[in-house]
């Protein structure tokens, strides 16, 4: 199967260092992450870097601490998003785990656990998979 859009994004983020769950962020895919992981997806090509725009995270733990922009963090995430099938137009749910440096490419803006940009660099990507029941 090949898929042509990706829908319903969300990261659940774990410190690497730690494997402390920071918490889960909901945000947008630009056109060119977008298409960076269908690549990945459809032909297994490793993205060089995603940058994810309007970035809210909920119920940071209570250990999270506002990350300075421009500083680099090492992350551990879990990737949900629905796949829309190229040929029959339906969704497909996947999970996604990835390895990656993160810089948040501004201040924040507002409130402290929002974000303009992200950028996520240096990734590897552990599994892929599609959620089935």
């Amino acid at each position: 199967m090949m898929y042509d859009r990706i829908v319903n994004t969300s990261l659940d983020v774990f410190d690497r260092d730690t494997g402390n769950y920071i918490g889960k962020a909901r945000f947008v895919l630009p056109a060119e992450s977008e298409k960076a992981l269908l690549d990945l997806i459809n032909f297994g090509k490793i993205p060089k870097q995603l940058v994810l725009i309007d970035v809210s995270l909920y119920n940071p733990s209570k250990s999270y601490v506002l990350p300075e922009a421009f500083q680099v963090y090492r992350r551990n995430s879990i990737l949900n998003a629905a796949l829309r099938d190229t040929d029959s137009g339906e969704q497909m749910p996947v999970e996604i785990r990835l390895k990656y440096d993160a810089r948040v490419k501004a201040h924040p803006l507002g409130p402290l656990f929002y974000f303009d940009a992200v950028e996520l660099f240096n990734l590897a990507v552990a599994s892929i998979r599609a959620v089935r029941f």
